[in-house]
């Protein structure tokens, strides 16, 4: 079963295809133009999968395969040095494609190798998490980390397609389809609040969806990040609501040094920033409390023991390098975030999507989140 998406950015285009049979790929490549392949993935993956991709790409061009160590340390411009050279030497030239197989921070550097090699050659994304599949290969952004935070150098760089083989998917544990799982529910909250009712009656613990479910959750996801990146594709205006969540998120992962992954660092950030919305006046209780019950329906909050190992303070003054600092003119006293005004509504109009949020407001929204949480029965009941 094979599905084409095309994904539509500004005015740049590519397409997407879903499948559940690794050999559709070969025929997409075919009409790519290359004349070499250059596999980089995650050595984390199975090596196997990689071995099957490897020969089936050598039936039509040559293909070679390098293996990353992959994690927020190793998310870093020594990082892309490394690979670059590696695939220097075995003969990487203008013609030929990276194809980068793994999950989001693989996609990521892999990503800005492509951009940066040449100045530029061909890039094809294999995802093989849900947090990839589903929300990161739908944005033109690569970036690396520095030791001030996350994501601080990069650029936009298309890709030629992307390819999601369902059948990497089946063997994810638990957490890690939880972690993708939860941009999906940021989608859901800051873009297409109209769809919580379908979803959350689909929405399981036990990680427990079909070809057909999952193929949901991408069509969803495609619409959402389509319906603002076609008219804002560098993400400076309406389309900075996708990094609703990121501000308090990417701060308590980059502290922990990636053992906190993506996925679980947003679904703390969209509890603790929608209380932040709720706070300053816009997100109403009710609103806040959809967070919390669908952040709970995937099971990944008991993900989230691990944020506790961090003070306000550490939170704090990580969220003070994020990558939204510079939009609006700041202070010594508030850090910049992106926040609802009610659900599907960001914050803000015409070219201010951005609020500055006092650190009191914080300090008072993240122990409502430890107060929520520690008597979570009361508010996780069936949406209505």
């Amino acid at each position: 079963m094979l599905y084409e998406y095309r994904i539509i950015i500004g005015e740049l285009e590519y397409p997407y295809y879903l499948s559940d049979n690794t050999e559709d790929f070969i025929e997409k490549l075919k009409k790519i133009g290359i004349n070499s392949a250059f596999i980089v993935f995650d050595d984390a993956i199975n090596v196997d999968y990689v071995t099957g991709l490897k020969k089936l790409v050598q039936k039509e061009i040559s293909c070679e395969v390098v293996s990353v160590k992959v994690s927020e340390k190793y998310k870093s411009l020594k990082e892309v040095e490394l690979i670059s050279e590696r695939l220097l030497e075995l003969g990487i030239n203008r013609k030929s494609c990276i194809v980068a197989v793994g999950g989001g921070v693989l996609g990521n550097i892999a990503g800005l190798v492509a951009g940066l090699l040449f100045r530029g050659i061909k890039l094809i994304h294999i995802p093989t998490t849900v947090m990839a599949a589903t929300d990161s290969v739908l944005s033109l952004k690569q970036a690396v980390n520095t030791r001030l935070g996350k994501n601080l150098l990069g650029m936009f760089y298309k890709p030629e397609m992307i390819f999601t083989d369902h059948t990497s998917l089946l063997s994810l544990s638990k957490r890690d389809y939880n972690a993708g799982l939860a941009e999906l529910v940021k989608n859901l909250v800051s873009v297409i609040p109209q769809q919580i009712p379908e979803l959350y009656e689909i929405l399981n613990d036990r990680v427990e969806y079909t070809f057909d479910e999952f193929n949901l959750f991408l069509d969803l996801s495609i619409k959402a990040k389509c319906s603002l990146l076609k008219r804002d594709m560098y993400e400076k205006k309406e389309a900075l609501v996708f990094e609703y969540g990121h501000t308090v998120g990417h701060a308590v992962e980059f502290l922990s040094k990636g053992e906190i992954k993506h996925g679980e660092g947003v679904a703390f950030g969209l509890m603790v920033e929608s209380e932040i919305s709720h706070e300053l006046g816009y997100l109403k209780e009710n609103e806040v409390d959809i967070h919390y019950k669908l952040l709970e329906k995937i099971g990944i909050i008991n993900q989230l023991s691990n944020v506790e190992a961090y003070t306000k303070d550490e939170i704090w003054n990580v969220m003070r390098h994020d990558n939204k600092r510079g939009y609006i003119t700041e202070n010594d006293g508030s850090v910049p975030m992106v926040l609802l005004k009610s659900l599907g509504k960001c914050c803000g109009e015409d070219t201010n999507y951005i609020k500055l949020v006092p650190k009191p407001v914080f300090e008072k929204s993240i122990k409502k989140v430890a107060d929520r949480l520690r008597n979570s029965s009361r508010i996780f009941s069936k949406i209505d």
